[in-house]
């Protein structure tokens, strides 16, 4: 499958930036960002990055672990960890575990449509009534995929 899509990409299709209206740079994506695009158009990690979460940013609630001062690249005081084990009476997020409740996804996207129906792909239908479907809240946006979708105790509106 890589090599399908490395031999189907539009030799146009490059990573990269403008840096004015004529100004196109190509340059590879990386992380943490470097380059000239980097340089124009800085790009910081998020709190939860910066704690460990992947890019991938799939953690809705992580698990958590107890506090390892040691873990950290400055010393704190007797005073500073007292407070920090006051805002984190739970402990910090371990993003080496799965999240609470988290589940595999139900498969990847191996199409994007013909593009005449705005569908952005056809995943797998949800297996209604499984832990791995959607759990629809009963205040749900117009237009998400329990409006989209169909089984039991959900309807199209």
């Amino acid at each position: 499958m890589t090599q399908k899509i490395a031999d189907d990409k539009p030799a146009g299709l490059v990573s990269g930036c403008y840096l004015s209206a004529g100004d196109r740079i190509t340059c590879p994506l990386t992380d943490p960002v470097t380059g000239p695009c980097a340089a124009s158009y800085p790009v910081a990690a998020s709190p939860r990055q910066v704690a460990g979460e992947p890019l991938t940013s799939d953690v809705l609630k992580c698990r958590q672990r107890p506090m390892d001062f040691a873990d950290y690249t400055v010393t704190f005081t007797t005073a500073q960890q007292a407070e920090l084990h006051a805002i984190f009476p739970g402990g910090v997020c371990d993003y080496q575990l799965p999240g609470v409740d988290q589940v595999r996804p139900l498969g990847a996207w191996l199409s994007y449509g013909d593009g005449t129906t705005g569908s952005f792909g056809h995943a797998p239908a949800p297996a209604w009534g499984a832990r791995t479907g959607p759990r629809c809240p009963i205040d749900r946006a117009p237009g998400s995929i329990c409006d989209r979708q169909e089984g039991p105790g959900r309807s199209r509106r």
